[in-house]
């Protein structure tokens, strides 16, 4: 599944090391998101 992580930026770090490993494009849309 690929759904848009919706969290506080406190957990930003959560969502760095959760989602580089599974995509560089994500990763990359991840970041333009944020």
């Amino acid at each position: 599944d690929f759904t848009y992580p919706l969290m506080p930026p406190e957990n930003e770090d959560l969502i760095w090391e959760t989602w580089v490993p599974l995509d560089k494009d994500a990763t990359y849309l991840e970041l333009q998101i944020w």
